[in-house]
């Protein structure tokens, strides 16, 4: 199912589509702005309702890069980029991000409500606070139950990973990456993941 949002920003309206591929794990962000085209556009994902410590993606002079936010509302570049350019147009471009990506600064895709941050401008700055930078926030829900999910195949191999003695921080929102060998039996020959 297709999502939409459409924000003004200036004198342009930026209108973000995004579709979910369950197979693929990731989300895929259709981004059009109409009438005066913005030098740059921000598309970014928090999970506690402010601009700062979120998960960006910035798209100007054709390129599109992952950053973050910093407490003081600094926009930085990721050493790991994320944020996957399909197609560029005039006034569109069309990326994918994946649910999760192991970055720490990365927001991870869930299902249930998501607070989006479009935000640009004409000229681009690293400082987010500025009167340059138009931004709006938006809640919505980025990825549904997956109601139609494929059942398990019949003969297919199952096992769970787990983390062993995980003390989960008591803050926010914690997301870990784990490294974990799969079982002896499976390590032999290759395979295909269905489902993670």
């Amino acid at each position: 199912m297709l999502r939409k949002l459409s924000v003004p920003l200036g004198l342009t309206t930026v209108h973000l589509d995004w579709k979910t591929d369950y197979a693929d794990q990731s989300v895929l962000f259709y981004v059009a702005q109409e009438a005066v085209p913005l030098g740059y556009i921000i598309i970014g994902f928090s999970d506690h309702g402010s601009y700062n410590n979120s998960d960006v993606c910035i798209y100007k002079e054709g390129k599109l890069r992952d950053g973050y936010i910093d407490g003081n509302f600094q926009i930085h570049f990721d050493r790991s980029q994320d944020c996957q350019l399909e197609k560029k147009q005039s006034n569109r471009f069309t990326f994918r991000r994946r649910f999760a990506t192991c970055d720490t600064r990365d927001f991870a895709f869930e299902t249930g409500t998501t607070q989006f941050i479009i935000a640009g401008g004409f000229e681009f700055t690293s400082d987010f606070k500025s009167d340059h930078v138009m931004k709006e926030m938006r809640f919505a829900v980025l990825i549904d139950r997956d109601d139609a999910a494929a059942p398990p195949e019949p003969d297919g191999i199952h096992f769970r990973v787990l983390a062993d003695d995980a003390l989960i921080p008591n803050v926010v929102t914690t997301y870990w990456c784990i490294i974990e060998r799969i079982p002896a039996e499976l390590s032999n020959r290759k395979h295909h993941i269905v489902q993670v």
